[in-house]
């Protein structure tokens, strides 16, 4: 991983740009904070189909899943849990 500043990222875009392409990481600080992080787009998560059955079940298992959102707003407010 490579620190560089905010002013140094500027001037030498297209060379991080090129060495985040090769595989490095870069960070970007500004006044030795971290700002923003560089990382090759192939780190992203890759796509995953996404299993509806199982987000069902989920969602189902939810103790609010059969409320209508009025209702939950009214028993949030009730409950004072706003």
């Amino acid at each position: 991983m490579v620190d560089v500043s905010i002013a140094e990222a500027k001037a030498k875009l297209s060379e991080i740009v090129a060495a985040v392409e090769a595989g490095e990481t870069h960070v970007i600080t500004r006044r030795g904070k971290v700002v923003a992080k560089i990382v090759p787009a192939g780190d992203r998560h890759p796509n995953r189909k996404l299993d509806v059955e199982a987000l069902r079940k989920l969602t189902d298992s939810m103790p609010m899943a059969n409320v209508s959102a009025g209702e939950l707003v009214r028993q949030m407010r009730d409950d004072d849990r706003y």
